[in-house]
């Protein structure tokens, strides 16, 4: 008589090959942090826009908390809940378990992301700064500049030391652009 397979050997595996894929992409990006980095680099940068802050801020602080009055008509909100195009249910089987991991780890998880996130984190809050500045709420201006400092200073630690100068760069030449 033939015994039934257990298949908890395969998820076993499969569970071990897991651990070990997000030990080896945990390890690469440590491997890329450099804790003796400085980002001096970004201190002039973050000075010049405190100043650009300050000399754009009005004489009187913004008022915040001042009630708007809006003419619009509230919005109308649905009498009976949206109906499901597919059904409720989800299928028995999943087509297949590649799809599954496909969907978690996309193609470049093992690709070093910290540093294009902290530049990109870098970009957004210059330009949130500077449009606070503009619109003459410098509390807001300040916290984004201030914001945009520790993302410049954690930059230069995952940037090779050309690399974020290149970076600084940059981002100099687009500030002075803005002003």
């Amino acid at each position: 008589m033939a015994q039934p397979h257990d298949n908890t050997g395969l998820l076993d595996i499969l569970q071990r090959l897991y651990h070990q894929l997000a030990h080896l992409i945990t390890a690469l990006r440590l491997r890329a942090y450099r804790p003796t980095a400085s980002g001096t680099a970004s201190a002039k940068l973050v000075a010049q826009l405190h100043g650009y802050i300050i000399q754009s801020s009005p004489l009187e602080p913004v008022n915040s908390s001042a009630v708007v009055q809006d003419d619009k008509p509230p919005a109308e909100t649905r009498k009976e809940p949206a109906r499901s195009r597919n059904g409720l249910t989800a299928p028995a089987e999943p087509n297949s378990l590649s799809q599954a991991f496909s969907k978690r780890h996309p193609a470049g998880a093992l690709q070093n992301t910290v540093a294009d996130k902290l530049m990109q984190s870098a970009w957004d809050h210059l330009h949130a700064s500077i449009r606070y500045a503009r619109a003459g709420d410098s509390d807001t201006a300040r916290l984004h500049a201030s914001i945009m400092e520790n993302a410049l200073k954690e930059t230069a630690h995952y940037l090779k030391d050309n690399e974020y100068r290149c970076f600084i760069d940059q981002i100099t030449e687009e500030f002075y652009g803005m002003m």
